[in-house]
């Protein structure tokens, strides 16, 4: 009989109780929600670091390619407001305001001392690259990576004043990036306005 008492007491303590089982679930949840929490708090900054990385390479090479063509070109052939219509080398604009508000242009078309015209582009609607074109390339030959950037056509304008007609114009340029990597529970959108102003060395019209 003793025996057998022994062995229902065996059973009995063999499992676990509700309140067990309940402390238990509770403790697993809270440390899976932590380590979850760090591990989406790492990816997200890593993301954001790449995102950001892409967003400074993409748009200092930009601009900086950009202001290199205007600033060394030989002849500067003028401004645009759409990239098809006439383009203008006179940017002189007489106004009795003392701080008038510049004209926006689409396109800037410079010639270089090799006799290659180009012509810098903001992207057009349903674009989303800016753009060089001359006759060493076919096709428009992109200035920033569509697969990690997009610079959005309203974003982007050239602007172009001068003190009077016969100064040289001084050519003003401006643009938004945008990182592709998105902006989802992981990823984060990034983006940053570039902006300078470039006087032509060598102005010839």
């Amino acid at each position: 009989m003793l025996k057998s008492l022994l062995g229902k007491h065996r059973v009995g303590r063999a499992g676990f109780s509700l309140v067990e089982l309940l402390i238990s679930m509770f403790l697993i949840l809270t440390i899976s929600s932590v380590v979850m929490t760090i591990f989406v708090a790492g990816l997200r900054g890593t993301n954001r670091s790449s995102a950001e990385a892409d967003v400074r390479q993409n748009g200092n090479l930009a601009l900086t390619q950009m202001s290199r063509m205007i600033r060394n070109a030989k002849i500067f052939n003028g401004v645009s407001v759409d990239g098809a219509s006439n383009y203008t080398t006179t940017c002189y604009v007489p106004s009795s305001d003392p701080t008038p508000t510049p004209q926006v242009y689409k396109s800037v078309k410079v010639t270089s001392f090799d006799g290659g015209v180009s012509t810098l582009s903001c992207p057009a609607v349903g674009e989303t690259v800016l753009t060089s074109t001359s006759a060493t390339f076919a096709t428009p030959f992109p200035l920033t990576d569509a697969n990690r950037v997009i610079v959005a056509p309203s974003s982007c304008y050239f602007t172009c004043t001068q003190e009077s007609v016969t100064d040289a114009p001084a050519i003003g340029i401006s643009f938004t990036v945008e990182s592709l990597r998105g902006s989802g529970a992981i990823g984060q959108s990034v983006e940053q306005l570039f902006q300078t102003v470039v006087l032509p060395r060598n102005y010839l019209r």
